[in-house]
């Protein structure tokens, strides 16, 4: 890889490690797209190569999450045995299907969380303090049951879930914003390992020269990032970023098979 596009591959995953590190996503969302654009991996290495930069995000960002106590250990973990089970097929279902259906299906789902959350963004619905009304056994029991589909989203696209985490934790659980963002990158930290370890033993390579170079950079944007935002950041700031985002990516995937 020439040493510029390697420089610039950098700059941009610094940047939305420190951006994403707020909003309880791994970054995989702007991850892959950008190891597609930048390399000649094939996907199933992309997402390899993402989740473990999704772990390295992740860590820092649920550290001082939990530092403000902005972490729901018992209960991320409680939803964390839906995602492992859901990461094991989306490995499954990443090595069966084609490049360009995987980019489709990725902007899709990724259209789809960012629609979501817009539509709760507009309807002027707080999310700035916990809603403990909702937390109840019930919800508990759904948000396990469709924290699957954020293991096989992680499994199958390399983006650690978190889209859909923070969706679970704000609408069905009622959690604040921020305590949704901590608590999913804590989740998300057991979710983007599972996927590695599946793809490690199915035989994908890990292209350990970019891991080792970019993992580090990450862990240190990520800390950085999530240590300031924080502090200056309110939860409806969260929540458009969070957006932004998911519209950004999708839309550079889908340029690709267009």
């Amino acid at each position: 890889m020439e040493l510029n596009m390697l420089l610039l591959m950098a700059g941009l995953m610094a940047f939305v490690a420190a951006i994403y590190s707020n909003i309880g996503l791994g970054g995989g969302v702007l991850y892959v797209p950008i190891i597609l654009w930048l390399t000649s991996i094939d996907k199933e290495e992309a997402v390899l190569l993402s989740l473990v930069l999704v772990v390295f995000t992740s860590i820092p960002s649920a550290w001082n999450h939990f530092r403000h106590e902005e972490v729901d250990i018992k209960r991320g973990l409680t939803l964390e045995s839906g995602s492992f089970i859901g990461a094991i097929f989306g490995v499954i279902f990443n090595l069966m299907i084609s490049h360009d259906i995987f980019v489709i299906i990725f902007s899709l789902v990724l259209l789809g969380s960012g629609a979501k959350m817009l539509h709760y963004t507009l309807k002027g619905e707080s999310a700035e303090k916990d809603r403990p009304g909702l937390l109840t056994k019930r919800n508990m029991v759904i948000a396990t049951v469709l924290s699957a589909s954020t293991g096989f989203i992680s499994g199958s696209m390399g983006i650690g879930g978190g889209a859909i985490n923070v969706l679970i934790l704000v609408g069905i659980l009622g959690f604040a914003t921020k305590k949704a963002a901590g608590t999913s990158s804590f989740k998300t930290v057991f979710t983007a390992i599972t996927g590695i370890s599946i793809y490690l033993l199915s035989g994908v390579h890990l292209n350990l020269e970019m891991a080792l170079i970019l993992a580090p950079l990450v862990l240190a944007s990520s800390y950085t990032g999530s240590l300031l935002g924080l502090k200056k950041l309110k939860g409806k700031e969260v929540r458009i970023l969070f957006i932004g985002g998911l519209f950004l990516a999708a839309a550079k995937m889908l340029l690709e098979v267009i």
